[in-house]
Order: C-alpha cells, then sequence, then structure tokens
C-alpha cells in the first residue's frame, strides 16, 4: 500500500483493512453467494482516487481498466465490454455526463455509475444509472455496485 492510497483512505474516513475481503450481492440468506467478477472501467482524472477505488475493486476480485479522461475512456469503452462504466463528473476534455450520453448512444443498456463530489443526480443531463457521491469508503463502494447491478439506480450519499 503506497502513501497516496492512505491519504486517499484517511480522506474519505474508511479503514483500508475494516470488513471482510469477499462481500456478498443481495439480502441475506442461509447460503449467501458472493457477486460474480465484474469488468469495470473506471474513469477518474485524479491518481489517487483512480488507484485505490481500483484497488478495492480488484481485491473484490474485479477486472479493472483505467482512464484518466472522458477522451481515453471512450475510446476504451469502443474498444471493449465492460459490465460497468464508473465515471467521475469532472474529467477532461469530455465531462462525465457527456461521457455517459455517448456511451448510452451506441450501448442504451450500459450501467454507469457516476463518482463526484458535485452533488449529481441521474436526469436528462446526466444519463447515469447513479451516482454516488465523494469521498466513500470501500463498503458504500460496494453497496452501491449491488443495489446498481440488483437494477436499483439512484444517488448514493457517502
Amino acid at each position: 500500500m503506497n502513501s497516496a492510497t492512505l491519504l486517499w483512505e484517511r480522506k474519505c474516513g474508511c479503514d483500508p483493512f475494516q470488513g471482510s475481503r469477499k462481500w456478498f450481492a443481495g439480502p441475506a440468506t442461509d447460503r449467501e453467494e458472493p457477486m460474480p467478477p465484474k469488468r469495470i472501467l473506471l474513469v477518474d482524472d485524479e491518481q489517487l482516487v483512480r488507484e485505490s477505488i481500483s484497488r478495492w475493486l480488484l481485491q473484490d476480485g474485479h477486472a479493472v481498466v483505467e482512464a484518466n479522461n472522458g477522451a481515453e475512456a471512450f475510446a476504451l469503452f469502443l474498444g471493449g465490454q465492460f459490465d460497468l462504466v464508473m465515471t467521475d463528473f469532472e474529467i477532461p476534455f469530455v465531462k462525465g455526463n457527456e461521457l455517459a450520453a455517448r456511451i448510452k448512444r451506441v450501448a442504451p443498456g450500459q450501467p454507469i455509475l457516476m463518482i463526484t463530489g458535485y452533488g449529481k443526480r441521474p436526469g436528462p443531463g446526466n444519463p447515469v444509472d447513479a451516482v454516488l457521491n465523494k469521498p466513500f469508503n470501500r463498503d458504500q463502494l460496494r453497496s452501491a455496485l449491488e443495489r446498481l447491478f440488483a437494477g436499483v439506480g439512484a444517488s448514493f450519499p457517502a
């Protein structure tokens, strides 16, 4: 774990060692099933944020492809298959809401989670499926992913 990761984790108020390494989707049952691994396109221009979120996702078994701006992300999206696109709002070249609009034009069913500190909400000017407000911790990210993949799109306060 590098110092940049520790700074982000302090900023978001989370303990990098809290909780178990495995987590479960859906309501508690006698036999809980782990969420299947997902292929995620993660877009954020802040390297510290990208590294921390990527590490959390990788530890949970997901495959992560990173982009640091909207133009790069759109090119990566067109060249690959993703279960989820996670994008910040305020990114260079193509803002997160415009990236979402471009993606939805070519793949209307593509789930998109916006991670932002700007208090954005899903809507006509922001065609994402859900918003997770920064700063957030690992458990809040897991919960947002669980709800998003269960088809419950909304804004998730951090």
